[in-house]
């Protein structure tokens, strides 16, 4: 509403295009980056795994393009929390190296200055 009342016809129209792109930039994006992923995870069955995912990928964003808006933000929550998971266990388990570094780090910062 702020772009339409400042450029009146021009701001609404600025705003839908800005969003189509950047939800399509996001969309491939994303794409590319989970492919990376699986390549890198599925090392010996690279071509089918990477084809698997492909499927998978385009199934969500058309479930996400269809479904109800309420169902999308679950699913969208539910793989949040799913890649949240592994990190947090890393972080728990990985916290006496990361207090360690830190402490390294700050004292070589102070021996600097």
């Amino acid at each position: 509403q702020a772009f339409g009342q400042a450029l009146p016809y021009l701001g609404n129209v600025v705003i839908s295009i800005s969003t189509v792109f950047f939800a399509l930039s996001t969309i491939l994006g994303w794409a590319y980056y989970g492919e990376v992923c699986v390549t890198y995870l599925f090392k010996s069955h690279q071509k089918s795994a990477v084809l698997v995912y492909r499927l998978i990928y385009i199934a969500f964003v058309f479930i996400g393009a269809v479904a109800e808006i309420e169902i999308v933000w679950l699913i969208a929550d539910c793989f949040n929390v799913l890649m949240a998971l592994p990190n947090l266990i890393a972080l728990t388990v990985l916290s006496k190296v990361v207090v360690d570094a830190t402490k390294k780090h700050f004292e070589n910062k102070l021996e600097i200055k």
